[in-house]
């Protein structure tokens, strides 16, 4: 497994079939990218909630790693524009959420990426969770 800040950041790094790449994210873990036939992955939430076929997803992980030619060329316009629409759609329902929060008092953070916690669930300690509207 190869870790992205290992690779040149000048030149177009070819994904090898099945072998992952490690790029660091704002979180704790890595996302990770990978190519299996003709499918490019990464397993952020931008990636992964497109809604497309699988071969015409990217992110900007995809983008940065191969280069915003490669994966112009492999997505098109259209595939690119999709994941510039969910990213700015995420963040502002980041935002949204994260402003909630304040004027609520709660500033645990991004909600980026996470699911949603249902109501009257438990957490690890076993206290109730409360559900925002």
């Amino acid at each position: 497994m190869r870790n992205a800040a290992s690779l040149p950041h000048d030149k177009l790094v070819k994904l090898d079939a099945g072998e992952p790449v490690l790029m660091p994210g704002s979180g704790p873990k890595p996302y990770v990218l990978q190519r299996k036939g003709n499918v490019y992955s990464c397993t952020c939430s931008i990636w992964r909630s497109i809604d497309e076929i699988e071969q015409r997803r990217t992110c900007k992980h995809l983008r940065h790693l191969r280069g915003e030619k490669a994966e112009t060329g492999r997505v098109g316009e259209d595939g690119i524009r999709k994941s510039d629409e969910k990213l700015k759609e995420l963040l502002e329902a980041d935002m949204r959420i994260r402003q909630m929060h304040a004027a609520q008092g709660n500033h645990s953070g991004s909600t980026l990426g996470k699911r949603p916690v249902e109501a009257g669930s438990q957490d690890a300690a076993g206290a109730k969770r409360q559900c925002i509207p």
